[in-house]
């Protein structure tokens, strides 16, 4: 069975520590499951740059995407992940002209 890909990008990538990895932890979970899954195992700074700060809700400056697709965070509760699937964490990138 396909492990479900993480990919992460920006400050969320340097509190993970990697790029991406490919994990069994979210197997039937639904995103924010996930997500709550992978704070846990990376620590408060992860958990800082993806949870606010009740730790209970995602933070507003962050982007999902399933599949290259775009997901609002209401989305995050409910939607749950397949073998394969491909869910990319996005910070909000300063900058701008």
């Amino acid at each position: 069975m396909a492990n479900v890909r993480v990919q992460y990008f920006g400050s969320i990538r340097a509190a993970a520590g990697t790029p991406e990895e490919e994990t069994a932890r979210g197997e039937n979970a639904t995103v924010f499951q996930l997500l709550l899954e992978l704070a846990d195992a990376y620590g408060k700074a992860f958990r800082g740059e993806i949870l606010d700060e009740s730790g209970e809700r995602l933070r507003d400056d962050v982007t999902l995407t399933v599949n290259g697709a775009i997901i609002n965070h209401s989305a995050a509760y409910e939607m749950r992940l397949r073998p394969g699937d491909l869910l990319a964490l996005f910070p909000i990138f300063p900058g701008g002209g």
